[in-house]
């Protein structure tokens, strides 16, 4: 990683610990909580719990910013800045994952809010993040395919994966024209 490019960042799987009583929410975050290849690789960040970042570099970019999702909105000036990065997939942190509804509601609440605020910072328009919001449904559909075939589940916690999917899209779509509409009043 560090050998080919500035900074690395690793794999980060989401296990369960118990393949019978696999939850839906559980089923959901093993294969959706963290997919920091496709960060890496295409959108120019990685989660912190995995990010290999020298001093120099850090100090360059400055610290984390408040009430964003700071490792994409840092991993943005990094890239910004001209710093290189890469994915290590041997590089690799283990996350509990979270077991219920309302934890995963937590977790999205909170990064929907932060990648909101950032997709004003950097003056993105309303109309994208309306659209965004709309195709959120849509997305879950395409999603569920490869979800029923997907290894790291056993065969019988996938419908639950997929049922926790659409739930989870359902919520964002509104909860983005919440957010969208409670900007607009503010």
């Amino acid at each position: 990683g560090l050998d080919r490019a500035d900074m690395a960042g690793g794999r980060v799987d989401v296990w369960y610990e118990d393949a019978a009583r696999i939850t839906p929410a559980e089923a959901f975050d093993v294969l959706f909580g963290f997919d920091n290849r496709l960060y890496c690789e295409k959108k120019h960040f990685s989660v912190t719990a995995t990010l290999f970042c020298p001093k120099a570099i850090f100090e360059s970019v400055g610290g984390f910013l408040p009430d964003v999702s700071e490792d994409a909105e840092w991993g943005h000036r990094a890239h910004a800045a001209g710093y290189t990065l890469a994915y290590v997939d041997k590089a690799l942190v283990m996350h509990p994952p979270r077991r219920t509804w309302p934890e995963l509601l937590t977790k999205w609440k909170r990064i929907e809010s932060e990648t909101y605020k950032l997709h004003c910072s950097y003056g993105k328009s309303r109309a994208a993040w309306l659209l965004k919001s709309l195709a959120m449904p849509f997305s879950a559909v395409v999603h569920s395919a490869s979800v029923l075939f997907d290894k790291r589940l056993p065969v019988s916690a996938r419908p639950l994966a997929v049922y926790m999917l659409f739930k989870v899209r359902l919520w964002r779509a509104w909860n983005g024209l919440r957010l969208l509409y409670a900007d607009r009043q503010g």
